[in-house]
């Protein structure tokens, strides 16, 4: 899975009596923060940052680094942004190529319970060679296979389609932490 995450201030001794360094399994220093991963979502060009391999009992995990805790509340994730809270986490967007919507520096929340496209809006995907992108997905109607349209908010920049098998989808855009 593309973000399994661990607290690098835990001892060895510790992470394995938590099971491992899964999303589910981490635990915040802030009671109720989501995490900011060291994986940058390209408007344009991503990056995947430090994946670190810990043993844990007799098996290996790797997972992002967590770089940062964000204080959202629950109740917003749920009620405003339709996000699961357990399993939303925050992405840094890099690029120009969804600006004016995304700027550089800007975070995102990225629910990755919401892996399939079932609406026409923002997600985080990757083509499964290339870093992780932010680009809006538009479903191409009555096309078999079922092609989408890979938008960039930059009008300067193509829209490209590609049938969406090609693609994974790591979760929906549900929100935007900007400096405005």
């Amino acid at each position: 899975s593309l973000v399994s995450t661990f607290d690098p201030d835990l001892s060895e001794h510790s992470a394995e009596s938590d099971g491992g360094f899964t999303r589910e399994h981490w635990r915040p220093h802030i009671d109720g923060a989501v995490p900011e991963i060291d994986v940058k979502l390209g408007a344009g060009e991503g990056a995947i940052g430090e994946v670190i391999n810990l043993p844990v009992g007799d098996a290996n995990i790797s997972g992002h680094r967590v770089v940062a805790e964000w204080l959202i509340p629950k109740d917003y994730l749920r009620s405003e942004a339709k996000a699961s809270p357990s399993h939303t986490l925050v992405m840094e967007v890099v690029g120009d190529s969804m600006h004016p919507t995304y700027a550089p520096g800007d975070r995102v929340l990225v629910d990755l319970s919401q892996n399939r496209m079932v609406s026409d809006t923002v997600y985080a995907i990757s083509d499964g060679t290339a870093e992780p992108q932010i680009k809006r997905l538009q479903r191409v109607p009555f096309s078999s296979p079922v092609e989408v349209k890979i938008i960039s908010d930059n009008p300067n920049l193509e829209t490209f389609t590609v049938e969406l098998d090609r693609l994974t989808i790591i979760g929906r855009i549900c929100g935007h932490i900007a400096r405005k």
